[in-house]
Parts: structure tokens; sequence; C-alpha cells
């Protein structure tokens, strides 16, 4: 086989893989998120107490990954909001919940409220 004919059976067999993996994979891929995300949606509104939290903090998580931020926000201010109200404003277990949140809130290009978060879980740190 020459060159030639070897490079584009190559490129064409990638080529292949590519669309097979956009076509099949992907959705395949987000259909199983999709399936994470209302397990984690059912148990927000079949739970209570502490447990709450860390399911607050899954969904937000599972809707950041998704792509959809909005709901991640809203889904972070109610873990740290409950946090707070359990543990204080000022407690260590709030410094991941805030470094979370901080991510996200990054992730929407709000930059000074992110470093906002980060500034109060250093703060919680060295207290």
């Amino acid at each position: 086989m020459d060159p030639n004919t070897l490079g584009i059976t190559v490129c064409l067999a990638l080529v292949l893989m590519v669309l097979v993996y956009s076509l099949i994979v992907t959705p395949v891929v987000r259909r199983r998120k999709e399936a994470d995300l209302k397990e984690l949606e059912l148990r927000v509104k079949m739970g209570g107490g502490l447990e709450m939290i860390s399911v607050f903090l899954e969904l937000a998580d599972a809707y950041s990954g998704l792509g959809r931020f909005n709901e991640a926000e809203s889904t972070m201010r109610k873990a740290l909001t409950l946090a707070e109200n359990e543990f204080g404003k000022k407690n260590p277990g709030l410094i991941p919940i805030l470094k979370q949140y901080a991510g996200i809130l990054a992730g929407m290009n709000r930059r000074v409220e992110a470093d906002n978060m980060l500034r109060r879980a250093g703060e919680i740190k060295k207290s």
C-alpha cells in the first residue's frame, strides 16, 4: 500500500471515529448525567436534615457538569444557607462549600463573587 493511500485511510478512520463518538457516545453520556440529576432532584424533594447539605452539593455539581450554572448557583446558595443555619457562619465545615460555590461562580465569570467566597473560606480557616 502506498503511503498516500495509507494516510487517506487513517484520516478517514479518524473522521469516522469522531463521527461515531459524537453521534452515539456523547448523547449516552449526557442521558446518564441527566438520569443522575433526576435522582438527586428526587432526593432533594424527599430528604431533610443535614443530609440535605451533601445532596445539594452533589446536585450543584451535576448541574454544573451539564452547564446549567444558574441552577448550580441557586443550589449552592441553598446548601450554604442550610450549613450556616446548622453550624454557624464561621464553622470550618463551611470551607469546602464556599470553595465549591466559588468554583461555580468562577464558571459563570463572576470572579469578584468567587474571590469573595474564597476570601471568606480563608478567613474561617485562619480563625
